[in-house]
């Protein structure tokens, strides 16, 4: 993958660089059925570089489950460990509360698990079994 500047159109080139974009359907794992109200994802992929937004928003869900809150689906396996780039919850209200989401790792081929700042953030950390969770960050993949 090459970027060069091109002075003539003070842009980048990006002719030679792998591009694609299009959608997918984020999932919560690790948890008991959720009730999904909408579960959007979308993505623009240039070389190894995926850019990411999704939007989940649920009205029911078990907040006794002290699993680690896990969106999977990703449209594209991750390249390499923990290398998400700029989580952020812009959005999220009630059970992704956006002042609790301070980041995510990895823990699956196309999953993500969302933290806060004591480590892992969990179902039951959520508290409530509605809302919305809106994040748009960028990773690498494998390919």
């Amino acid at each position: 993958m090459a970027f060069r500047f091109n002075p003539i159109t003070g842009g980048l080139d990006t002719s030679n660089a792998a591009y694609s974009k299009g959608t997918f359907t984020p999932v919560l794992a690790n948890v008991a059925t959720p009730t999904y109200v909408s579960q959007t994802g979308s993505y623009i992929k240039i070389g190894q570089l995926v850019h990411v937004w999704i939007k989940i928003e649920m009205s029911g869900l078990d907040t006794s489950d002290t699993s680690g809150f896990t969106i999977g689906g990703l449209p594209f396996t991750h390249g390499i460990d923990e290398a998400l780039i700029g989580v952020n919850s812009y959005g999220s209200s009630g059970i992704g509360n956006q002042g609790n989401i301070t980041g995510a790792v990895f823990t699956g081929n196309t999953n993500i698990t969302l933290t806060d700042a004591t480590g892992v953030f969990t179902y039951a950390d959520s508290a409530d079994a509605a809302g919305v969770v809106a994040l748009a960050f960028a990773y690498y993949s494998s390919t």
